[in-house]
């Protein structure tokens, strides 16, 4: 799932089928897709959420998830992390708090 905007979602579906290039455009999004791409905004998150609907941040800010988020970022020392160090050379975890989802 990628928000290309606030009113535009475009999913790719891993499996492919014998019409590969066929395109499915819909006008509306189901409730379960909804939740999905809500959890999955939520949980990768370390800065902010844009929505062009205000009160559609609101409802998100009373979920379980997004005060769970909220609780996993301010508790959070650091976002990147160094693995190793040998004179010059760094190996660097980044995004290592990252939703695995």
């Amino acid at each position: 799932m990628v928000a290309i905007s606030p009113k535009l979602l475009l999913e790719i579906k891993t499996k492919i089928s014998a019409r590969e290039n066929e395109w499915k455009i819909k006008r509306s999004i189901s409730k379960e897709k909804l939740n999905e791409f809500m959890r999955r905004t939520i949980g990768n998150t370390f800065r902010e959420i844009i929505f062009g609907d205000e009160s559609f941040l609101r409802n998100w800010k009373q979920t379980a998830d997004f005060k769970q988020r909220v609780s996993f970022i301010n508790n959070t020392r650091q976002y990147n992390k160094l693995v190793h160090a040998k004179e010059k050379e760094e190996l660097w975890l980044i995004n290592a708090y990252g939703n695995k989802n």
